[in-house]
């Protein structure tokens, strides 16, 4: 698939602030602190969801709405948030909160179709303007279905060679996210850095454009995929995902099993 699509994504953005609570004439004024838990998203033909505290129905967001607010004690600690379906209570993900103070944020992506149900990159802060960050959607249906991706410094955003590689994600599983990878977006003169990805089934090492290119009597080392142009132009300052799916291809009696990218979700 190409271009960006809008994924649902609920924000959650923890902070604390300070409430003054109610009280008769000649009451003191107390002071009680609060966790205000703002949830948003972006997709707006997402189906409506139930949000569960510690176990308890807490508040319903409704499908094409786009926040809602739950207030928590500041004290309050191991607090499990959960996500249910509306319609039918299916269960989607829940995360525990071990420690509410100084502010929390989560960020939860779920796409049935595109295969989103997780929580990504709570730890994550975006990168500074001169580095990008990226993280790949494992769609490859075939083979072991789960893949290795190896990601090489390029001087056209094809071409690498074993010496260019700068990082690798190993292991992704089907339908699944990898971690996040913060690459330079600048070299040191200034220049944008060019990669290419090369993907390879995690169990069998097969790799069909390099398979293919070698048939075809060109340098497999041509065959990556540009991740600096479109349609998986990396923005700097920005976190990508970038889904990875594998299409058929036939030529001169044999199959082949290519490789298609595109970014699907930036923020």
């Amino acid at each position: 698939m190409r271009g960006k699509i809008l994924l649902f994504v609920a924000a959650i953005v923890i902070s604390s602030f300070l409430i003054l609570t109610s009280c008769k004439k000649g009451e003191p004024i107390e002071e009680t602190n609060f966790i205000n838990i703002s949830i948003s998203k972006l997709f707006r033909d997402s189906p409506s969801m139930d949000i569960y505290v510690n176990g308890t129905l807490n508040s319903t967001l409704p499908g094409g709405e786009q926040s809602l607010k739950v207030l928590l004690p500041q004290n309050s600690s191991n607090v499990e948030i959960s996500f249910k379906k509306h319609d039918d209570s299916a269960e989607l993900i829940d995360t525990v909160l071990a420690s509410l103070k100084g502010g929390i944020g989560l960020t939860y992506l779920y796409n049935e179709s595109l295969g989103f149900n997780q929580f990504i990159g709570s730890e994550f802060r975006q990168p500074s303007s001169d580095s990008m960050a990226v993280q790949f959607l494992n769609n490859f249906n075939y083979g072991s279905g789960k893949i290795n991706v190896f990601i090489y410094k390029s001087v056209d955003g094809y071409s690498y060679s074993d010496d260019s590689k700068v990082d690798s994600l190993m292991d992704i599983n089907a339908n699944k996210v990898s971690d996040v990878k913060v690459l330079p977006y600048l070299d040191e003169t200034g220049q944008r850095i060019l990669y290419a990805v090369v993907v390879v089934d995690a169990v069998t090492g097969y790799n069909g454009v390099a398979e293919y290119y070698i048939d075809l009597g060109y340098d497999p080392y041509s065959g990556g995929w540009p991740i600096s142009a479109p349609p998986t132009d990396l923005a700097a300052g920005k976190l990508s995902i970038v889904k990875v799916e594998n299409f058929p291809y036939d030529e001169n009696g044999k199959h082949y099993e290519q490789i298609n990218m595109g970014t699907i979700f930036e923020y």
